[in-house]
């Protein structure tokens, strides 16, 4: 070592970071003073044993090195506080590491780590622990010991269970889990990120766990195919047809109790949805993944092609895989054949095809057969809940509550051993089960909780199918509710007509007056000269779920013309304007510096959105309008679309009939180097820049309820 060295040895503080060193430099052993030991971006592949003689050692930095193994010896070094781990080839963990009682941060990511020894758990000052990118198949149980833990990273492993211990760590605040495949807690806690998992590993650990043997059965079809009678000959095979069964209006909820192929009770809730096409778009918010489909027609009708290609298709996109058992009623009358090879490969989730009466039982019992097998292949089916969580959902079954305070709700709670945070992640949790209709964050409806969630449903479905407002295209006041819901409190009034704005059935127009969209005239004010001057804009789905543009129509409430609204489209129109400067005092005035108008229309045999643009800045209109339907989008799982834009060629501009490109083709385009893409009318190459210059799909925030707009363009940052 020469003198500058042998000067530095003498420091607290030594790095030889980035070096090129590929062995561990064994003068740094003549000095016991080292406190910081910075060697990471080396070459070293192994640490000697004679480590242990920097017993003052608090910071060890030997990360992004080649060691493969790391020695016990490491571990007698009983001050240290921080080790830097990463990005090494270690495999394992010596188990004397409990000795490290003042450590607080371990990182470890990258490396080879199959196993956390046991003694992991007596690190009871680490606070923070980087594993991630390892191969771990499992966290010690005795993590719940790390009282003082406070992160935990462990992302891209192959952690399939959470110690219900970690609920024990109080300290625990942040886990980054993504890229495993944790399967033993809770989609519903599960998906809402780290703090709903603490918070669910906290109270199992606090209480006695219990399994939850539950599941969601939904009957889907056109109306008057025999949902019903089939469902009450599912739940009793004794059932006698009532041959005057009405049509179920809205959706209908009901419970049955199934015995599982190892004799466990399961219990069934029966959502029985109404077959007709006004349902259809309220229907969607109902229809859930983790749940078992059973999609019922009849051969007697016409128009099997649109029940399956409707049915199926929503059924894939919001129910995603749950499993679908297609079901031909009526069989003991007539049956046709289906092409069920060609369906199975289609919708990849279906399980099965039955031929039943629920007239004379013939193939009941082994449908029920078929639905206990696909319900015992859900993954939630056993999860594990805190007692206290399922004796509260008891309570409040057995007092028959529709709704409840939310006051009342956590008093309840609380005599049941649960805090006020704990009741309101209940709640939360419940609701996201569809056992509760919980809209916490809602100015309105945080207030109540709709216990029975087929109480308030019945109320929302009931003013849907009143015939008043039906004749009168949708169109209600105040006044009228109390014709509507003779049965219910005046009081609940204002969380019906709030739930409906909730699920986007209903938006005001003034003087305490609303409109259900799905319930306007059929008859477009438009006609095609209307759209001259426009510019279009078109979106394309291979299946267009239902209501999308009525949805769209209460978002923009406040930009839309009430005078001409329809069923399938509606104007707006998005005025910006200025204040007159240098008025006399007191007044105020203003003038209108942009106005742009806009037509949405809806085609559904077309599958596809037609949206009309004129005026000063269409494109800031444009992005008002995909901004919404993009939230209405993630609300359906996505569904598949295609955004095509007009071309903007000589030929084009001044044509009413321009070319389309497809927006993503002309991203794709861009990302592989083309500067250019050709017009199919004119043969004409357009400039990609330019173009996607003029409609591009800015980040966006609309704030409907002032207008207010935000707009995000690459870099900048600016207000409309």
């Amino acid at each position: 070592m020469n003198n500058n060295n042998s000067i530095q040895s003498l420091n607290k503080t030594i790095s030889y970071w980035g070096k090129g060193l590929n062995v561990f430099p064994e003068e740094l052993f003549e000095s016991t003073n080292i406190e910081y030991l910075f060697l990471n971006s080396n070459n070293i592949t192994e640490i000697p044993p004679s480590i242990n003689r920097l017993q003052n050692l608090k910071v060890l930095d030997l990360g992004n090195n080649q060691i493969k193994s790391l020695p016990v010896e490491l571990f007698e070094l009983e001050k240290l506080e921080t080790i830097y781990l990463s990005n090494n080839f270690i495999e394992t963990i010596p188990k004397n590491i409990e000795n490290l009682k003042r450590l607080k941060f371990l990182y470890l990511d990258n490396n080879l780590i199959e196993e956390l020894p046991s003694e992991f758990g007596r690190l009871k000052s680490l606070e923070h622990l980087y594993i991630c990118n390892n191969k771990l198949n499992s966290l010690p149980l005795n993590f719940g010991n790390l009282t003082n833990i406070k992160t935990l990273f462990i992302l891209n492993n192959n952690i399939k269970l959470l110690p219900t211990e970690l609920g024990n760590a109080k300290g625990l605040s942040f886990i980054l889990y993504e890229g495993n495949n944790i399967s033993n807690i809770p989609l519903e806690i599960f998906s809402k990120g780290s703090k709903a998992i603490i918070t669910y590993l906290k109270e199992l650990s606090t209480d006695e766990k219990v399994q939850l043997f539950e599941a969601k059965l939904l009957t889907v079809g056109e109306g008057a195919v025999g949902k019903t009678c089939l469902l009450k000959k599912l739940k009793d095979f004794e059932y006698k047809i009532d041959e005057n069964q009405v049509s179920t209006e809205g959706i209908d909820i009901d419970s049955m109790t199934l015995i599982s192929n190892n004799s466990t009770e399961i219990k069934l809730n029966l959502w029985d949805f109404g077959g007709q096409e006004i349902y259809h778009s309220t229907h969607q918010f109902f229809l859930t993944r983790r749940s078992i489909y059973i999609f019922v027609w009849e051969a007697r009708r016409d128009d099997l092609n649109v029940q399956f290609d409707y049915w199926l298709n929503v059924i894939s996109l919001l129910g995603k895989d749950s499993p679908i058992l297609i079901v031909c009623n009526k069989s003991d009358e007539r049956y046709k054949n289906i092409d069920e090879a060609t369906l199975k490969t289609t919708f990849k989730n279906i399980k099965g095809f039955h031929k039943v009466s629920a007239k004379t039982g013939e193939g009941v019992k082994e449908l029920i057969k078929a639905i206990t097998n696909e319900i015992e292949k859900l993954d939630h089916i056993g999860d594990y809940l805190p007692k206290k969580w399922i004796d509260i959902r008891k309570y409040l079954e057995k007092e028959n509550y529709n709704y409840l305070s939310i006051s009342h709700y956590i008093q309840i709670c609380e005599k049941n051993g649960l805090n006020k945070s704990s009741a309101l992640f209940l709640s939360e949790y419940y609701h996201d089960l569809g056992v509760f209709l919980h809209f916490k964050e809602h100015d309105i409806l945080k207030d109540l909780i709709f216990v029975n969630p087929d109480w308030a449903t019945e109320a929302v479905y009931k003013l849907i199918d009143t015939k008043f407002i039906q004749e009168n295209y949708g169109i209600f006041s105040s006044a009228d509710l109390s014709k509507v819901w003779q049965e219910y409190k005046e009081e609940h009034y204002k969380y019906f007509i709030e739930l409906m704005k909730k699920f986007e059935i209903i938006f005001g127009i003034g003087d305490n007056k609303y409109v259900v969209p799905e319930l306007l005239s059929v008859n477009s004010p438009f006609s095609k000269s209307s759209f001259n001057g426009y510019k279009r804009f078109v979106i394309e789905y291979p299946f267009m779920p239902s209501g999308i543009v009525t949805r769209l129509m209460v978002k923009l409430q406040h930009l839309v013309n009430t005078r001409k609204i329809w069923k399938d489209g509606f104007e707006l129109q998005k005025t910006v304007t200025e204040k007159i400067p240098n008025q006399k005092y007191g007044e105020e005035k203003y003038r209108v510096i942009e106005e742009t108008k806009g037509i949405v229309i809806s085609q559904p045999f077309e599958r596809k959105i037609t949206i009309y643009l004129n005026g000063d800045n269409v494109n800031h209109l444009l992005n008002i309008i995909i901004h919404e339907i993009d939230k209405i989008h993630i609300s359906l799982n996505n569904p598949t679309n295609d955004l095509k834009i007009p071309c903007i060629c000589k030929e084009c501009s001044k044509s009413s009939n321009p070319s389309l490109f497809s927006y993503s083709q002309i991203i794709n385009f861009q990302k592989k180097g083309k500067g250019v893409i050709t017009c199919n009318i004119s043969a004409i190459e357009v400039d990609i820049p330019k173009l996607l210059g003029l409609y591009s799909k800015n980040s966006i925030q609309f704030n409907s309820e002032t207008q207010n707009i935000t707009i995000i363009n690459n870099e900048t940052n600016y207000n409309l």
